[in-house]
């Protein structure tokens, strides 16, 4: 019984000795491109999964894990189907049935470097890979097209994967952001397409070759946000979004329940740990009783709350100029989405196009647009323009045709 003792305690001490270094091993960072919503590695997406669902209220974000194939078998579905990935490959029945439920008035949202060739074809359209081959520092660099999106300084990434853009475009396709690379000497190539609107049906359609800008790694380095709100801006979040967990690098489910244990740092030192623990109930017959699992609540949701308390920092701040200029870019905003006017509002023939649009009379607009400008120009804003901005603006909403 002794030597039996000795020996397992000589196992439990190697055993020790491989966790403390394992313990103590450098990670290594992992660059594969997941684009799964749960992964939190560089190339993964669980940044902007967070952000979707923060923007999204009411349940209307659906986490699809099925074929989107068997997804749409109902016909009644409605929204805006989401695509991630480094690569996006509709077969020629799959993609149909996308095409259909978009010409039924719903919006489909592609970000891939590569996207399957049925749809292309029918779209009219063609990708092609920027790369120089002869310089492999080449740094990709990326803008959008409208005024009030674009950004001074080009938006960029290191670790950048390959770059593509739209060869081919139909005559309806317009234009909503493009790339380049800067070249040796800092030279910069020339610009060229890599997201694109086109209507299709009762629909619409975004293409974007640069799935990257969805990723960790992009969302939390500088001012990056800011393109990827840019991109957002054209999806109507007033639609349920349907985000395709389906077609991702990032495997969801595994075979093995093994494989999800031993993947998971948390979890597999859980589980050599129960090892250990088990060897030592063995060696010494402890009896200890497993005490009472305590209940958990379902954690409540606090998005009210926060909302209120926001809401109360910017009161009790007085904080007119930040709350002014929220209110006309959520302003801007609905112009462009919900009246389709793609100009910015000191562009001229904007305050036309919206009165046409509106019930609204063309001095009331013009009113409008020069208080936008005084709020926009002056940082101390008082309570009454304050006022005033807000009952313009809910005024225009409650008359649009």
């Amino acid at each position: 019984m002794k030597s039996y003792r000795f020996y397992i305690l000589i196992f439990l001490t190697a055993l020790a000795g491989v966790l403390l270094l394992e313990s103590t091993k450098k990670k290594t960072i992992n660059w594969f491109p997941s684009y799964a919503g749960y992964d939190k590695i560089p190339y993964g997406s669980f940044v902007f999964h967070e952000i979707l669902k923060q923007k999204t209220i009411d349940g209307k974000l659906i986490d699809n894990q099925i074929p989107p194939f068997e997804l749409l078998m109902d016909s009644t579905l409605k929204g805006t189907f989401f695509f991630i990935n480094e690569h996006v490959n509709f077969g020629e029945d799959e993609g149909g049935k996308i095409l259909d439920f978009v010409s039924r008035g719903n919006d489909l949202f592609i970000a891939s470097e590569k996207i399957e060739s049925f749809l292309l074809d029918t779209l009219g359209l063609d990708i092609e890979i920027v790369n120089d081959n002869k310089n492999f520092d080449n740094l990709h660099t990326f803008n959008l097209r409208n005024s009030n999106l674009h950004a001074i300084e080009n938006y960029s990434l290191e670790k950048s994967r390959d770059n593509y853009y739209f060869s081919k475009l139909d005559s309806t396709t317009v234009v909503l952001g493009t790339t380049s690379f800067v070249k040796e000497k800092s030279n910069f190539d020339t610009e060229r397409p890599n997201f694109i609107g086109l209507p299709f049906g009762k629909g619409k359609i975004f293409l974007l070759t640069f799935p990257e800008a969805f990723t960790n790694l992009f969302l939390l380095k500088n001012n990056h946000k800011d393109y990827t709100a840019g991109v957002l801006s054209y999806i109507d979040f007033e639609k349920p979004i349907i985000f395709d967990n389906y077609y991702k690098n990032g495997k969801l489910y595994y075979e093995s329940p093994m494989h999800v244990v031993l993947e998971n740092n948390s979890l597999r030192w859980a589980y050599y740990l129960m090892l250990l623990g088990v060897l030592a109930y063995v060696l010494f017959q402890g009896k200890r009783k497993q005490r009472a699992i305590p209940v958990i609540e379902k954690p409540k949701n606090q998005s009210i709350a926060f909302v209120r308390t926001i809401a109360y920092q910017f009161f009790s701040e007085k904080n007119h100029s930040e709350i002014a200029k929220l209110k006309i870019a959520h302003f801007l905003n609905y112009v462009r989405v919900k009246l389709l006017i793609d100009l910015a509002y000191h562009q001229e023939g904007f305050a036309e196009i919206l009165s046409q649009k509106t019930n609204f009379s063309i001095d009331k607009v013009q009113k409008l647009i020069d208080l936008i400008f005084r709020v926009e120009k002056n940082e101390n804003i008082r309570s009454e323009d304050l006022k005033t901005l807000d009952q313009y603006i809910h005024t225009l909403k409650n008359t649009t045709l």
